[in-house]
């Protein structure tokens, strides 16, 4: 009789534990973080692309990465600055 009832408590208790551990898995903790902190980095993103965007227009007199490397041809930084000490 008692190996009945602790067998019985034993799998009412697994089941307790099944469907808690199941519905706390359902719920998420800390997504309100998780999104907040995604949005933050998309505009400080977007800062930074308007940012390279305005250099490429004002100083280096291009709209684009692709435009200023078809200006610039094959050559990388420091042969440019050597053919310009010349």
């Amino acid at each position: 009789m008692i190996k009945n009832t602790l067998i019985i408590a034993l799998l009412i208790l697994v089941i307790y534990l099944y469907y808690s551990q199941k519905t706390n898995s359902l719920t998420f903790t800390g997504t309100d973080a998780i999104v907040s902190e995604g949005k933050g980095f998309a505009e400080d993103l977007g800062k930074n692309i308007e940012t390279i965007h305005t250099f490429l227009k004002e100083q280096l007199n291009s709209n684009s990465l692709e435009e200023l490397k078809t200006k610039l041809g094959e050559k990388n930084l420091d042969e440019i600055l050597e053919e310009n000490q010349d």
